[in-house]
């Protein structure tokens, strides 16, 4: 393949995978709340351990994070459990520790996580993990 129609086929997938970005951020920035229903509904999760920690107060925080994130997408430990919530190999989420996700300063959900599972941006797929 020529250098030319090589360097023809890059700029094509790059103006798809521009326009795929830009459909995708324009619902979500369309959010005045910063948050996604998603997350919303995630708040469920959280009340599984309400006797644990304050579950507004938790959500609250996750989405001031994720308004102030500087990164197209960021993970957040949020809360360090005291003991594993749920079955380890259950089909639940399930973890030690409480994770939020935010993507372009939008909270898109949480979730459990073990401890013993990496931190890195590879594992949660996101450009930034931040440990609280």
């Amino acid at each position: 393949m020529s250098k030319g129609r090589k360097k023809r086929r890059q700029q094509i997938k790059r103006k798809q995978l521009d326009r795929k970005q830009n459909q995708n951020s324009v619902s979500v920035k369309s959010n005045p709340n910063a948050y996604t229903l998603h997350a919303f509904k995630r708040q469920v999760r959280l009340a599984e351990i309400e006797d644990i920690i304050d579950v507004e107060a938790v959500f609250n925080r996750a989405v001031e994070l994720a308004k102030n994130s500087k990164y197209e997408s960021e993970a957040f430990r949020i809360v360090v459990l005291p003991k594993q919530h749920n079955e380890k190999w259950g089909d639940q989420s399930n973890g030690d520790e409480l994770w939020s996700m935010a993507r372009l300063q939008n909270l898109i959900t949480f979730m459990f996580r073990r401890s013993t599972q990496p931190k890195t941006c590879a594992s949660l797929r996101v450009k930034k993990v931040t440990i609280l």
